[in-house]
């Protein structure tokens, strides 16, 4: 298996190290993205760069340097891995289909100018250190109240998803590859998670929710290789 090089913290970050425990990771303290990148003195492989601001709201908010980070400096490392030998996947997402939002319009615009290996679309990543499902969890053990949205159709994957597809596309060079869960919504979540705890689902109560979200369609990953886990694998996978 190729040499895989992660640069960035964050929950995928640390799911790519944990179920590929032999790869690389350059992270803050060390590095931070907005730093020139020692690209490191190993046999080139695959890298990903997860260092982002992924926050919709953090976007809006900051546009100027939200996009200096999701944009301009991870344009840059890419760059510098590349000429190094590295293929580089992009990890991007569902928002960059239509540039939805300030976070959409960043993806949508590295994309454009992405040219140093595949471009990976993602939904949203269940595991236990997401906050909201940390704190599902937390108050249905304690036999409390959660809301979640009932409204807004999400694709969830566990981080195992994302370590299996970084694998299968180690060797592709180019092209636009979309990985996704089962369509469902956070309440159909919710009401899983309360189900795996033993829990009675009048603990789950519906919250209304205007967000959407762009539907992707796994079928290249599928064909290549990629499971789709079930809601139900999914939470017994998203540790």
């Amino acid at each position: 298996m190729k040499q895989i090089l992660v640069v960035g913290n964050g929950t995928i970050s640390r799911g790519i190290k944990r179920y590929i425990p032999e790869a690389v990771v350059i992270k803050r303290p060390e590095y931070d993205i907005r730093q020139e990148l020692v690209v490191p003195d190993i046999e080139p492989g695959v890298a990903v760069i997860c260092a982002a601001i992924t926050g919709f709201g953090m976007c809006d908010k900051y546009p100027e340097w939200s996009r200096s980070i999701n944009v301009i400096h991870t344009k840059r490392a890419a760059e510098k891995l590349y000429d190094a030998g590295w293929n580089v996947v992009m990890l991007s997402s569902s928002a960059a289909i239509n540039g939805t939002g300030e976070y959409g319009k960043q993806k949508q615009d590295l994309e454009n100018e992405w040219r140093f290996g595949p471009i990976l679309r993602l939904p949203k990543i269940i595991s236990h250190d997401v906050s909201v499902v940390d704190s599902w969890i937390r108050l249905l053990r304690n036999n409390e109240i959660v809301y979640a949205f009932a409204y807004g159709i999400i694709q969830p994957v566990p981080r195992k998803s994302v370590a299996e597809a970084l694998q299968i596309l180690s060797t592709i060079k180019e092209g636009t590859f979309e990985i996704a869960g089962p369509i469902c919504t956070w309440h159909n979540l919710a009401i899983t998670i309360a189900d795996e705890l033993g829990k009675d689902q009048s603990f789950v109560l519906e919250q209304e929710s205007s967000a959407s979200y762009e539907i992707l369609n796994n079928n290249k990953m599928v064909e290549l290789g990629w499971y789709q886990y079930s809601l139900p694998e999914l939470e017994a996978n998203s540790d």
